[in-house]
Formats: C-alpha cells, structure tokens, sequence
C-alpha cells in the first residue's frame, strides 16, 4: 500500500479491515464442520452422497459472496473511495458490533476470543472512518494534497 497518498485513518482503517477478514477466514476455517453440518439435507432428498456436496457448495458460495462483497466494501472505502460503500460498512458492522455482546456466550472459547476480537476491530475501523482525515478522504474522492495531508497528519502520530 503507498501510505504516503493515503491518510492515516485510511491506512489503519485498512489494516483494522483487512486484518478482521483474516480472523473471519481463521474463524471459518476452524467452524466448517461445524456449518456443514447444518447445512445437510436428507438423503431422500438429493439420492446417497450427494448431500454432502450440495452443502459443500453452498456453503462455498456463501464464502465467496461474503468475500467478494468484503472486498468490494475495501476496495471502494480505500482504493476509490465512495460514501455509499462507508455507509454499508458502518451500517453492517454496527449491526454485528451491537448484536454480537448477546450471542457471544453461545459460541465455543475459541470463536468467542476471534469474535469478540473481530468485533474490536470493527468496531476501531467503523471510528476511524468518522475521522477528519478520512472525512477529507471521502470528500475529494482520494484527491488530496499535500497541504490537506499535512493539515490531518496528526492522526496516530
């Protein structure tokens, strides 16, 4: 990433970000089996075996819809930024940082730390957006200048 021509905002924001994707990968990772298994369908339903498949694959395309539109959020908040793409960010995550606190003692130790520490981060990226710095980031598109870059450099110093 050239942090350079990014304020400091956006640069934590897509470090916040894209280091909660890979807990959320990790945290996938060690659930599939666990969320394969409750996408089985009966075997009268598709013929022997070939319930097994279909909820891999659906379970796969529930993957690389969340990744896609993960990265698309990323890609217009950082590379091009766009207010639309914050707003589904902030409104998506909020939804995940106020709703996660009454799930959280539901789940397994592990998932719980990789929750609760995804929830964190979140939660930090969502702060960073409202940031003056950032606010500038969004108002010019990702054009600014020097003398802007100075005027906000006093973000994490």
């Amino acid at each position: 990433m050239r942090s350079a021509n990014y304020p400091r905002s956006i640069v934590w924001f897509e470090r916040l970000y894209l280091g909660s994707l890979f807990l959320g990968v990790i945290q996938a990772a060690l659930e599939w089996t666990t969320l394969s298994g409750e996408l089985e369908f009966s075997s009268d339903m598709f013929g022997s075996g070939a319930e097994s498949i279909v909820s891999f694959v659906l379970l796969a395309l529930v993957v690389v819809i969340v990744a896609g539109l993960s990265f698309c959020l990323w890609y217009y908040i950082v590379r091009k930024p766009r207010t639309l793409a914050k707003w589904v960010f902030v409104i998506l995550s909020g939804f995940d940082v106020v709703v996660t606190p009454f799930f959280i003692m539901e789940v397994p130790p592990l998932d719980m730390l990789l929750t609760i520490a995804i929830t964190i981060m979140d939660a930090s990226a969502i702060f960073l957006l409202f940031r003056p710095d950032a606010i500038q980031w969004f108002v010019t598109s990702g054009r600014m200048d020097d003398k802007q870059q100075q005027t906000l450099s006093d973000v994490f110093q």
